[in-house]
């Protein structure tokens, strides 16, 4: 990790990319810095690009995965199931005070609800944004791979899944990188 690092910053990468490598290469093994190496054949500038779009990678496994976690939560009831112990509760307190307006508390139920479903599809929204985003980041390094080097397009798959999957990354689902994975 510490030959990664070096190299973000002999080439003056951003200053926050350097503060999320540690936790982003965390699990990077002693063969990565030699898949790496072969990946962009000793090229400094193009390793410091690699090591910068995996850091971009993990940020956005990472946003990924929050969504989905919150996503979970928030959809574990239709909104029927939801408001019925409202309108019960309400019901209940009115009986105890009459004086009590059921309508206005019906309504403010109704708009919670109707929030938490905004939130709903604003998370989905989030998701299917970080999935074009990841897909988006991989396409990025593989065309700085056909730029940079002379990999075939076969070799190039094959090294950077090498890499990514020797830092400890997978795929949004997962799944270890393979090169069938890398182009959807």
């Amino acid at each position: 990790m510490k030959k990664l690092i070096r190299i973000l910053k002999e080439q003056g990468v951003n200053e926050s990319l350097l503060k999320l490598a540690p936790f982003a290469l965390a699990k990077c093994r002693k063969d990565s810095y030699d898949h790496l190496n072969l990946l962009c054949k000793g090229e400094k500038k193009l390793m410091a690009a690699v090591i910068a779009g995996a850091i971009v990678l993990w940020l956005i496994k990472k946003f990924h995965g929050r969504c989905q976690k919150d996503l979970k939560k928030n959809g574990r009831r239709d909104a029927l199931q939801e408001l019925n112990p409202y309108l019960d509760s309400i019901q209940l307190v009115a009986r105890l005070d009459p004086s009590l307006d059921q309508q206005a508390l019906r309504t403010k139920a109704v708009d919670f609800l109707s929030d938490r479903r905004k939130r709903k599809q604003t998370l989905s929204s989030d998701l299917n944004e970080s999935k074009r985003e990841h897909i988006q980041m991989l396409g990025q390094m593989i065309e700085a791979m056909h730029s940079g080097t002379s990999h075939s397009e076969k070799a190039i798959y094959k090294h950077l899944s090498d890499f990514l999957n020797s830092i400890g990354f997978t795929t949004l689902g997962g799944k270890p990188f393979t090169r069938r994975n890398m182009n959807t």
